[in-house]
């Protein structure tokens, strides 16, 4: 029996949703610069433990002491659920992507339909995590809109309209009662800003709470003081046990303050100065003097920041789902015209020991 288009798509996503969802999870510049937990449906505590000092002379007197052997803590990975509605029209299907490549004769669809469809819906869905991910908020937190309230550039408000909960951020002071609908000049869509709390917005309140004390006195990082802020300052500002963690240090920054640091090396090399090409392959890559325990990584999840990140393996978390049996697309209702379905994704991102990270001094 021919499969029919809209068929072919559901027979896709029922059979291939671990790959849908692997696919969406291996395009996330994020999940691959993060320690990827794969199986996290429910809150779930990252334990660490301090220990305590205790060395002393030996003493044949002692037999016993009173004193602790350190402190537990943990930190808490809590998953959130986000979800994209799909309603698939079969008339748009057949007039392009099928229209295409569908000869007269041909009585079912070709293999590479289905795949494709699901494919750049995962690049979508891809983008929009990896986009948001660093300075995400959870939905939880944002307070609904309240008409009497006058509002100011970057409040952020949840407001229902025809599609439901939605989340706007103001662009403008807005006077009160002018909602994201009435004026939407004034405000802009976070949906998906709203998919969970980033690590950006994690580290902004550790900093605030005085929890997170590695944090080094850089201002904005330029060409003409890069080398200066992020070899001297911000190498000098590790401790000697992080900076010998296996594996060492590596430091997390935009591809453009990466771009900045580069450019410094080279001009140096222009100038006459110490470094060759060959030194610039190397330096571009690695913190200058940190006899290869300093490792330098642009990642794309930073993009429009000022931040430089500094951590040991596995200290940054990003927890998801792709266990099997979680299938996002357990259910295609077919109405008079189209077919629903819903994508769903869980994210999630925590930092497991404060210790081992720091950071400069701007978002």
């Amino acid at each position: 029996m021919a499969l029919t288009d809209i068929q072919a798509i559901a027979g896709y996503a029922g059979m291939y949703y671990q790959k849908i969802i692997r696919e969406i999870m291996n395009g996330l510049d994020i999940a691959n610069d993060l320690y990827l937990m794969r199986n996290v449906t429910a809150p779930r505590n990252l334990w660490g433990f301090d220990a305590a000092e205790g060395m002393r002379p030996l003493d044949y007197t002692v037999e016993d002491t009173n004193k602790g052997n350190g402190t537990f803590n943990s930190r808490k990975l809590e998953p959130e659920i986000a979800m994209k509605l799909l309603k698939i029209y079969p008339e748009e299907l057949r007039d392009t992507f099928i229209s295409e490549v569908l000869s007269e004769k041909a009585v079912d669809l070709p293999a590479s339909f289905a795949a494709y469809f699901w494919a750049e819906h995962g690049k979508k869905v891809a983008a929009e995590i990896n986009n948001n991910a660093y300075m995400g908020i959870s939905a939880a937190g944002v307070a609904a809109f309240n008409p009497a309230t006058v509002y100011t550039a970057g409040n952020k408000v949840r407001y229902t309209t025809s599609e439901g909960k939605e989340y706007f951020e103001a662009t403008a002071t807005t006077q009160a009662g002018e909602t994201p609908i009435s004026h939407p000049g004034k405000w802009k869509n976070i949906n998906a800003k709203c998919l969970a709390k980033g690590l950006g917005t994690l580290i902004a309140e550790e900093i605030t709470a005085n929890k997170l004390t590695n944090v080094s006195s850089t201002g904005a990082i330029t060409q003409a003081d890069s080398l200066d802020q992020i070899d001297g300052e911000m190498w000098a500002d590790i401790p000697e046990l992080v900076k010998n963690a296996p594996g060492g240090v590596t430091f997390l920054m935009s591809h453009a303050k990466y771009d900045l640091r580069v450019a410094k090396l080279r001009s140096l090399k222009n100038a006459g100065g110490f470094y060759t090409e060959a030194d610039i392959d190397r330096y571009k890559n690695e913190i200058i003097d940190s006899h290869g325990r300093g490792k330098i990584k642009p990642v794309s999840w930073l993009h429009g920041s000022g931040r430089v990140i500094w951590t040991i393996d596995k200290n940054l978390v990003m927890g998801t789902n792709q266990l099997p049996g979680a299938n996002p697309f357990s259910r295609f209702i077919e109405g008079l015209q189209h077919t629903k379905t819903i994508m769903k994704v869980i994210t999630c991102y925590q930092i497991q020991d404060l210790r081992y990270m720091g950071v400069n001094d701007v978002a």
